[in-house]
C-alpha cells in the first residue's frame, strides 16, 4: 500500500514473546516508520498483531522480545558510523541468557546508547545460551533486562 508522498505501509511477519506467551502474526508498520525497531520504539503503547482469524493487541511493555522475520531496509535511522559490540543479556522471566551484537554509534559508549529513551534494545545475530535458537534480529524489551555485559570472543 502506498501513501500520498510515496511512503509505503509495510506488513511484517513477527514472533513475539509477551510475558512467556508466544504469538506469531503480521504487524503493520505505518509511515513514517521504515523498520520494525523504529515502530516498536514509537510512542504507541500497544502493538496490533493480525493472525489468520483474529487480531491481538499486546501492550509493548509486556513484550519480552520480538523477532522480525523480515526487517525493513535501513533508511538512515541508525548513525552511519560506529560499531557493533558483543553483549550478553540476562533477562528477568526467561530461562538463561542471550548473546548478540548491539550497535554503538561513533563518539558514544555502550551505557550512553543503552540509556537512550527507547523501550527496546535492538540486537542482531542473537543466540540463546542454553538453546539452539538463533535470531538474525531481536528487539528485547528493556523492562525484561536485568543486566547487559559487554563480551569479547564468545559465540
Amino acid at each position: 500500500m502506498t501513501v500520498g508522498d510515496g511512503m509505503e505501509t509495510k506488513f511484517i511477519k513477527v514472533r513475539v514473546n509477551a510475558s512467556g506467551k508466544r504469538i506469531i502474526g503480521i504487524i503493520t508498520i505505518p509511515p513514517p516508520h521504515f523498520r520494525v525497531s523504529d515502530y516498536l520504539n514509537s510512542h504507541d503503547d500497544f502493538l496490533r498483531i493480525k493472525q489468520e482469524k483474529t487480531e491481538i493487541v499486546v501492550a509493548k511493555d509486556a513484550i519480552s522480545y520480538l523477532e522480525a522475520l523480515k526487517e525493513g531496509e535501513d533508511t538512515g535511522s541508525r548513525p552511519r558510523s560506529g560499531q557493533f559490540h558483543q553483549v550478553t543479556v540476562t533477562l528477568k522471566h526467561q530461562a538463561g541468557t542471550l548473546r548478540g551484537e548491539f550497535f554503538v554509534p561513533e563518539d558514544s559508549t555502550l551505557k550512553t546508547s543503552l540509556n537512550k529513551v527507547r523501550r527496546f534494545v535492538n540486537l542482531r545475530e542473537v543466540k540463546f545460551v542454553s538453546s539452539p535458537e538463533h535470531y538474525g534480529f531481536l528487539a528485547v524489551g528493556k523492562q525484561e533486562i536485568i543486566m547487559i555485559q559487554e563480551t569479547t570472543g564468545q559465540g
